[in-house]
């Protein structure tokens, strides 16, 4: 079992595209090798319709 806390934003770039960016950190309640740990940073874009 983990939490996964998340911070994140989109810009407009334009009408249909967005710039998204997403910080979270994976925090894992027990002591586990299969489930990685720490920060990870996400962007991308995002193309609305």
């Amino acid at each position: 079992m983990a939490i996964d806390p998340f911070v994140g934003c989109d810009f407009i770039v334009s009408g249909p595209m967005h710039l998204t960016l997403k910080v979270d950190c994976l925090c894992a309640f027990s002591e586990s090798r299969l489930l990685p740990h720490g920060p990870r940073v996400y962007f991308g874009f995002l193309f609305y319709h």
